[in-house]
C-alpha cells in the first residue's frame, strides 16, 4: 500500500539517496567551505604547488566511495604508525646512547657531534610520528562511526595526514645520512668512506628518480602534488605531460567523488558546493521547525535543528508530509521514509511514530475546516462543488458532526 502512495505522490514524498542526503545533512557551513578549498586545486589552476604534498593523498582519499573511506583512512594511519614504530625501534639506541665525542680525534669530533644531533632529531621525529599517528587512529576508530563522520574527519585532517607522510619520509633519509657519517667516523681508508657515501647517494637518487617517474604515469595527480619535493630533480614541476595527465586524473577522481563525499553537495555538477543541497524556502524551514517543535517537544533544540535540516535535505517539508498523510497507507509510508534514512534521522521508533501522527492530525484538522466550509450558508454553489470534490473520500459518519454544526449557524 505504501508503494502505491509513493507512486501517486512521488513528487511530494521521495525515497532519499542515502549517500547523498546523509552526507549533505552532516556538513556545516564551515565544513562545506573547507571542502571547497580542498577540492579547488583538483579542478582549476594546476600551477606549481610547492606544498601540494601536504594534501595530496588525503584529498584523493576523500574521493573514495563511502563504503571504502573508513577502511582506507584507518589502514593509512595504521601503516604510518607501524612503519614509524619499526624505524624508531631500530634507531632509538643511536640517540639514547650518543657517541662520546672526546674519544675521537680532533678532526673527527665535528662529524661525531653532527652524528649525535642528527640521531637525536631522527629519533625525536619518529617518536612524535608514532605517538600522534597512533592516537589519531585511536580517536578515528572510536568517534568516526559512519561514512559522513569519516569524510568530515578526513576533511579536517588533510594537512595533518600530509604532515605525517612528510615526517615519515624525512627520518629514513636522515638515517642514510647517519650511515654516511658512521662510515667517515669509523672506516680506516678514505676510499671506503667515500665508497659508502657514493653508494648511499646513488641508491637514494636511483630509487627516488624511479619512484617519481613511475608514479607520474601511475598516479599523476599525486605525483604532481609531490613534484616540488619528490620530482624536482626530474623537472616534474614544469612537465607539461605530467600537468596534463594530472588534470585528467583529478577529473576522474572528482567524478568518483560525486558518489561519495560530494553526493548531495553538488547536484548541478559544477564543482561548487551547493549552499542548499535540497532547495527549500526559509518559510518552509520556519514552518517545519515550528511543527517539529510541537510534535516532538522532548527533543533538545540541537537535535530538532538537525532533524529539520535532515528532513529538508530529503525534500520532506511539512506541507508534503501532511499531503502524504491523506493517502491510504500514508502513515506507514511516512514512517518508512524516515526509517529508511541511515540512522532514522536520529529518531527512535516512537519518535518517528509521533512525527507521522502529527502529520495525520494536521491533515484531519485541515479537513474538518474544509467540511465546515462546504456546508456554510454563504458559500456559492460552485465553491461547494469544488470543495466537495476535495473531500469526497470522507465518509458520511465523519461528516455528520460538521453538518450538524454548520446547520446550527
Amino acid at each position: 500500500m505504501s508503494s502505491g502512495l509513493h507512486a501517486r505522490c512521488g513528487r511530494h514524498v521521495t525515497q532519499p539517496s542515502t549517500a547523498g542526503s546523509e552526507t549533505a545533512s552532516a556538513w556545516s557551513a564551515n565544513d562545506k567551505a573547507t571542502l571547497q578549498r580542498v577540492i579547488d586545486p583538483m579542478k582549476s589552476g594546476f600551477r606549481f604547488q610547492p606544498f601540494g604534498f601536504l594534501r595530496a593523498e588525503a584529498t584523493t582519499m576523500l574521493c573514495a566511495p563511502s563504503s571504502e573511506v573508513y577502511e582506507r583512512l584507518t589502514s593509512m594511519l595504521t601503516t604510518m604508525s607501524v612503519v614509524s614504530g619499526l624505524l624508531l625501534s631500530s634507531i632509538a639506541g643511536v640517540a639514547l646512547e650518543p657517541l662520546d665525542v672526546e674519544t675521537y680525534p680532533a678532526e673527527k669530533q665535528l662529524q661525531a657531534e653532527v652524528y649525535n644531533i642528527v640521531a637525536a632529531v631522527v629519533v625525536a621525529t619518529q617518536t612524535c610520528v608514532t605517538l600522534y599517528s597512533t592516537f589519531t587512529l585511536y580517536i578515528t576508530i572510536s568517534a568516526a562511526h559512519d561514512p559522513p563522520a569519516v569524510y568530515r574527519t578526513l576533511l579536517h585532517m588533510v594537512r595533518w595526514i600530509g604532515l605525517f607522510e612528510f615526517m615519515t619520509f624525512i627520518p629514513p633519509m636522515l638515517t642514510i645520512v647517519l650511515v654516511c657519517l658512521a662510515a667517515h667516523l669509523n672506516c680506516k681508508w678514505a676510499f671506503s668512506k667515500w665508497l659508502v657515501t657514493a653508494l648511499c647517494a646513488a641508491l637514494v637518487a636511483g630509487f627516488q628518480g624511479t619512484f617519481a617517474h613511475v608514479m607520474s604515469y601511475a598516479l599523476p595527480y599525486n605525483s604532481w602534488a609531490w613534484a616540488s619535493v619528490a620530482g624536482l630533480g626530474l623537472g616534474q614541476p614544469w612537465s607539461t605531460r605530467l600537468r596534463t595527465t594530472a588534470k585528467t586524473h583529478a577529473e576522474l577522481l572528482l567524478t568518483q567523488a560525486k558518489e561519495g563525499v560530494l553526493a548531495g553537495l553538488d547536484d548541478n555538477d559544477d564543482g561548487i558546493i551547493d549552499e542548499h543541497p535540497c532547495p527549500h524556502s526559509q518559510a518552509d524551514e520556519a514552518e517545519l521547525a515550528a511543527w517539529v517543535r510541537g510534535a516532538l517537544e522532548q527533543l533538545t533544540s540541537t537535535k530538532r535543528e538537525l532533524l529539520v535540516e535532515g528532513l529538508l535535505t530529503m525534500g520532506l517539508t511539512r506541507e508534503r508530509m501532511v499531503e502524504a498523510a491523506r493517502h491510504p497507507g500514508g502513515f506507514q509510508a511516512l514512517c518508512d521514509v524516515i526509517a529508511n534514512h541511515p540512522g532514522g534521522l536520529g529518531l527512535r521508533p516512537g519518535e518517528r511514530l509521533a512525527l507521522a501522527s502529527a502529520a495525520m492530525r494536521a491533515h484531519e484538522t485541515v479537513h474538518r475546516q474544509t467540511d465546515l466550509e462546504v456546508y456554510a450558508p454563504n458559500n456559492t454553489a460552485s465553491t461547494r462543488v469544488r470543495v466537495r470534490e476535495r473531500v469526497r473520500a470522507k465518509s458520511a459518519d465523519e461528516l455528520a458532526p460538521a453538518v450538524t454544526a454548520a446547520s446550527c449557524m
